[in-house]
């Protein structure tokens, strides 16, 4: 009778788990559990210190991959969107220009995620666990990597000639202004470096160095690579009414051909 009137609403029972080690015994703990309250007629819920704590390793590897892949398209269309206004008045049909800046997006998104992956390699070498603050650590880096890949795809584009010789008119001009991206990333973050706390040191200061150091040698090492040797050939448009920045090439052209410093 007085379960009748008064029904019980809300009962809490204890679970024991033993011989948890690795990050993989508490995913697969937190898997049957769910698997037999999703299998019960009751109105069940977990609730614990492994279900808190562990619960974001069940799915995080596919949603960091998601959410990079997601930053790839992304990067990929804009990339190619830039790329196309900045060669908007070169004399060549329309799509043969969006096929071309498609192209040199692709190379640039292609030592973007080489740097991915050389950080991914890194965080193993650094004993860095991938939990939620180095994959978003990951995900941030993605900004860092446009920053130091960008610039030179766009000049190689925009440039005339052959591919040798845009790369070295692409290197000439954002050599520079690339290593500087890098040292101002590092010295950025350089404070976390004398944290107390581990924590920073090793998930923020360590990652971002790396990915600094990283992006910069993708960027100024093996993009030109593949921009020489893969990358979209010339657009085909005469160089004076090309985009600004191939004005600053045949600009500085002539001015080296008319120093007489040069002629001596």
């Amino acid at each position: 009778r007085r379960l009748v009137t008064n029904p019980i609403e809300f009962v809490e029972f204890p679970l024991y788990s033993q011989k948890m080690w690795k990050t993989d015994d508490f995913v697969d703990m937190i898997d049957a559990t769910r698997k037999v309250i999703d299998d019960s007629t009751l109105n069940l819920f977990p609730l614990g210190i492994s279900f808190t704590f562990w619960e974001q390793y069940r799915n995080l590897k596919s949603l960091l991959i998601q959410n990079v892949g997601v930053a790839v398209v992304c990067t990929f269309t804009i990339g190619s969107v830039s790329i196309y206004i900045a060669t908007i008045n070169k004399n060549a049909p329309v799509h043969e220009k969006l096929l071309k800046s498609a192209h040199g997006s692709i190379i640039m998104c292609i030592a973007m995620v080489s740097t991915m992956l050389s950080l991914m390699g890194f965080m193993g070498l650094a004993d860095i666990w991938l939990s939620a603050i180095p994959a978003l650590t990951v995900i941030a880096a993605m900004g860092i990597c446009v920053d130091l890949t960008a610039l030179l795809t766009l000049f190689f584009c925009v440039s005339s000639g052959t591919r040798d010789e845009r790369i070295k008119k692409a290197l000439v001009t954002v050599f520079v202004p690339t290593v500087d991206s890098m040292l101002s990333t590092i010295f950025g973050c350089v404070a976390l470096a004398g944290s107390d706390v581990s924590l920073y040191v090793k998930f923020f200061f360590w990652m971002y160095f790396s990915v600094a150091v990283l992006g910069c040698l993708n960027g100024l090492l093996l993009l030109p690579v593949l921009l020489a040797w893969l990358g979209p050939s010339d657009f085909e448009g005469n160089s004076r009414d090309s985009a600004k920045v191939s004005d600053v090439f045949s600009t500085s052209e002539k001015h080296t051909t008319n120093d007489p410093v040069h002629k001596l």
